[in-house]
């Protein structure tokens, strides 16, 4: 009994916490100027009752459209911060003056005390601070929305970081997720963006962010990095230590050296910075065309650089995966590029679904010569390819293709290495670096081992599909026979009709009553009976008075909606 009872209040706990945040994102919609998305989602019984008549829905004028979708991210808390770095990747959907602003959210927030760490750290292991380290540092090395990490000395003597996660992150994260997949419902059946799944985006973020909450996932993240740079000179992974290792915590061997940005201090221990940014392209350009599984954020927080030069990658929590087929599309490109081949490129968008329906080829071919003539020609050290990256995505904005999510994550990635690159030698130049890597992707490809396995497994598929369509077929006509076989019609914008039909009901209901009340309060007025009030009778004021309340609201409602 007292279990079944306490399901219900859980139940009316998550219902309230739901609104509480229901209102804190309403109210800062209209706060930064977007009134207007919450009539269009009816999101009215959230605002509060002193303010559902009379709200500012008028955007700050001297703000652009990305700065305010920008502040609003940084006002609702981490879980939105998360989700606006996220659409900061997908110049796919958005305009690059919003994925430009977006790119801004910085992801820092105050440390929480270090006894809630102790805490947590003793919950994780069962056993005192003491008993796991030699020393620990309370002052935190840095620390994010999700994570804080402190300094640390095993009893063994290893130098460490311990990262663990912060209290009661993922109750808020799992609450926000909740509500962003409740408004991303809201906008597809509201708004019906063309661009875009806003469903299946949220459900992307959330599985990310998921992935982001669990360290063990990092850890084997960074266990294959380790792996895969082996026998790779100059670059250092830090040493996971799985004794410690659960979702909450992570501690990783801790590792002596300057930001990459920090150009003095390598100059003065004689670091060649034209090797190291080399070798940092290298590094880069092995994870992505032959590990196809690359650093997410290579920002200079996330480099260090030791004293003999060796670069250490810090900071495993976003990370980037590509399939074979899509590290072969990528070549392709690479290749179309630099050869100038525009039909090259269209079969490797092809090939890689880029393509949706209706869209318009021939204008693509045209747009792809001219970005390709554009750059065709140049000295190498003249081309920046952060430049072209951000022209190719405003074409892939305009003519609409789908690319993998991971691909929108490379490209940021790409354009923060070539960043970094060129800070440390100005005639860094990242495509004479990337060719090796991609002729040796391509030899790849033809390896007669890897075509036969790829034709065997094709042939095993296309034999398990001949195999299928005699039973399907069979079922298909068994339930034609008994009369079973069904055929369903889904009906495009219709969910949106039936909207407005509702609001333009509600709004003609209102107006009857309103009606009602005044020529019933004028009848009353009229027998001059009742209690009166200036010499009218009260309950005929009274009608008045809410007749008048209930028409400026259907008024305001009217005006706000810009339908008059």
């Amino acid at each position: 009994m007292e279990r079944g009872a306490a399901m219900p209040i859980l139940g009316l706990n998550r219902r309230i916490r739901h609104y509480r945040r229901y209102r804190q994102i309403t109210e800062a919609m209209i706060r930064h100027g977007f009134g207007y998305l919450v009539e269009q989602l009816e999101l009215f019984p959230f605002i509060p009752v002193r303010r559902r008549f009379f709200w500012r829905g008028e955007p700050p004028k001297a703000l652009s459209l990305g700065a305010r979708i920008r502040m609003l991210m940084e006002s609702l808390g981490p879980t939105f911060v998360k989700f606006g770095q996220l659409l900061s990747t997908r110049t796919d959907v958005l305009p690059p003056e919003i994925t430009e602003e977006l790119a801004k959210l910085q992801d820092n927030v105050p440390p929480f005390p270090v006894d809630q760490v102790i805490a947590l750290i003793e919950s994780e292991t069962g056993e005192p601070l003491e008993a796991s380290f030699a020393s620990f540092d309370h002052e935190p090395l840095a620390a994010a929305s999700i994570a804080q990490v402190h300094r640390a000395v095993l009893h063994d003597g290893s130098e460490v970081v311990v990262k663990v996660r912060r209290p009661g992150i993922d109750e808020t994260i799992a609450t926000d997720i909740e509500i962003l997949t409740g408004l991303a419902h809201l906008v597809q059946e509201r708004l019906r963006p063309e661009l875009v799944d806003p469903v299946e985006l949220v459900r992307e973020f959330a599985r990310g962010i998921r992935r982001e909450l669990d360290f063990t996932i990092e850890g084997r993240y960074i266990m294959r990095f380790r792996e895969n740079f082996a026998s790779f000179p100059g670059v250092k992974i830090p040493k996971v230590y799985w004794r410690f290792v659960t979702p909450r915590m992570l501690v990783m061997e801790y590792i002596e050296g300057v930001k990459i940005d920090q150009l003095e201090q390598l100059d003065a221990w004689g670091i060649d910075r034209e090797e190291l940014a080399r070798r940092g392209a290298e590094a880069f350009l092995k994870q992505v065309m032959l590990d196809g599984c690359f650093h997410g954020d290579p920002h200079p927080g996330n480099l260090l650089v030791q004293r003999d030069g060796t670069l250490a990658y810090l900071d495993f929590g976003i990370v980037g995966r590509l399939d074979e087929a899509t590290m072969s599309h990528l070549a392709e490109l690479f290749v179309g590029f630099v050869d100038a081949d525009v039909e090259r490129v269209m079969k490797a968008l092809a090939r890689a679904g880029a393509f949706r329906s209706g869209i318009d080829e021939l204008a693509l071919r045209d747009d792809l010569l001219d970005l390709i003539d554009h750059y065709h020609g140049r000295p190498l050290g003249d081309v920046v390819i952060s430049e072209v990256i951000s022209e190719a995505l405003e074409v892939a904005y305009r003519h609409r293709l789908k690319l993998p999510q991971d691909l929108y994550l490379l490209a940021r990635a790409f354009v923060t290495m070539e960043a970094v690159g060129r800070s440390l030698n100005p005639r860094f130049n990242v495509v004479d670096i990337a060719q090796p890597f991609v002729q040796s992707l391509l030899r790849r490809k033809l390896d007669p081992v890897r075509v036969a396995k790829r034709i065997a497994g094709e042939t095993q598929e296309a034999l398990e599909l001949l195999a299928r369509i005699p039973v399907s077929l069979d079922q298909a006509l068994d339930r034609l026979n008994r009369g079973e076989l069904q055929i369903a019609f889904q009906h495009r914008g219709l969910d949106r009709l039936i909207n407005r039909i509702d609001i333009v009901s509600n709004r003609i209901s209102f107006s009857v009553i309103i009606g009602a009340l005044i020529v019933g309060s004028s009848l009353i007025i009229q027998t001059q009976r009742g209690p009166l009030l200036f010499d009218l009778p009260l309950l005929g004021v009274l009608g008045y008075v809410v007749a008048g309340i209930f028409g400026m609201g259907l008024i305001l409602s009217i005006v706000r909606s810009g339908r008059l």
